[in-house]
């Protein structure tokens, strides 16, 4: 058995830490703290449940798919504490019923990860280990994690590599399945650079394909299972290395390096100290430092569109390939990696501030 696979396997030993349970809302008794913000107001932010004399730890997927589900904003708990707002909602809905999913952590906690629509079609955790570990991509899945109640395989596919600027590029896609029945699945466009395994995930509607799972009905496994063995996209993949090769020939803007560096201060770990600490002294040394090239302090100093017509030392590419390194083998140190996946597919997503400039001057030299 392959690495992969054994990675994909000690997934599949997991099953028994999930499972779900349906309720009335008015069943359900939440906690929280009261957090005094500085503006004076009250936040009353959910940190668990308990049903049925069990205690369940609730995070932010919990609380966004709570209120996705009845129609409210996460504001509301500034004017109702949590134990108002589900009596509320049992008033007013009173044979509404909601499905909850949960799991046993490694620490041996139980948490609830997401609320939604009894009868509303989604992939289970066993369900899906049985998609994934019968499919036909199986031998070539690169990487198998699950984190927050969402499942991720990033799928190598059997086109031959790209060259861009001398480096081999092979094709794959990202599939995102939540088991908690929050969302869709959701197939990303997705490369993995040959000479260190680095992964660019482009994370934006334009690289992105989701998987309608049919009506409540249907078994969801056979769309999920089809989509999974049967995905390929040679327009988007032809898109998609046509803004690399543009990447490749455009300045990175102040603004576009300062974006970075702003969403990798959001996504790190900053416990760790000196790994986040060598990390931003190479990403300095990559772009080059903002107050040696224009005297200005931060990119604050300027207005925004000023910032993006200001060049660094290096190219929009260079930023990516930072991205990719960081979210790949720096992973460790990351508390959540989707803003840095999103940073990379919004950017190419859109035309580059300094969009083709180093190639004008190479043709004015």
């Amino acid at each position: 058995m392959t690495t992969v696979n054994a990675t994909v396997m000690g997934l599949d030993g997991r099953k028994a830490d999930f499972d779900v349970f349906t309720a009335n809302i008015g069943e359900v008794a939440p906690q929280w703290d009261d957090i005094k913000r500085s503006d004076g107001i009250v936040e009353r932010r959910m940190n668990a449940i308990k049903f049925q004399d069990k205690v369940y730890q609730t995070g932010k997927r919990f609380i966004t798919s709570l209120c996705s589900k009845f129609g409210i904003g996460e504001s509301i708990f500034c004017l109702y504490d949590p134990a108002e707002v589900f009596e509320r909602i049992q008033k007013v809905h009173p044979r509404c019923r909601i499905r909850i999913a949960t799991e046993q952590t490694a620490a041996g906690t139980q948490k609830c990860l997401a609320a939604t629509a009894p009868t509303k079609s989604y992939v289970d955790y066993s369900t899906l280990m049985r998609i994934i570990t019968h499919s036909a991509r199986m031998p070539r899945i690169k990487v198998a994690r699950y984190e927050e109640g969402v499942v991720t395989t990033v799928n190598v596919m059997n086109e031959a590599p790209w060259e861009i600027s001398g480096e081999l590029f092979h094709q794959a896609f990202t599939l995102e399945t939540p088991i908690d029945g929050y969302g869709l699945p959701s197939i990303y466009l997705s490369l993995i650079r040959e000479s260190n395994g680095t992964l660019l995930t482009a994370e934006s509607k334009t690289f992105r394909s989701e998987v309608q799972l049919g009506k409540d009905s249907d078994k969801p496994e056979i769309p999920l299972g089809r989509a999974l063995n049967t995905f390929n996209n040679e327009e988007g993949f032809q898109a998609l290395r046509q803004r690399l090769e543009s990447a490749r020939t455009s300045h990175a803007s102040l603004h576009e390096c300062d974006s970075l560096s702003k969403t990798m201060r959001r996504a790190l770990d900053h416990q760790n100290v000196a790994d986040v600490e060598t990390l931003f002294k190479n990403f300095l040394t990559m772009t080059g430092d903002v107050s040696k090239k224009y005297g200005i302090a931060t990119e604050d100093s300027l207005s925004p569109k000023k910032a993006r017509l200001l060049p660094m030392d290096c190219s929009v590419l260079d930023l990516i390939y930072f991205n990719m390194e960081v979210t790949t083998h720096h992973r460790h140190i990351i508390d959540d990696a989707s803003p840095m996946t999103q940073w990379v597919g919004q950017t190419m997503d859109n035309e580059y501030d300094l969009e083709g400039s180093m190639k004008t001057e190479t043709q004015g030299a």
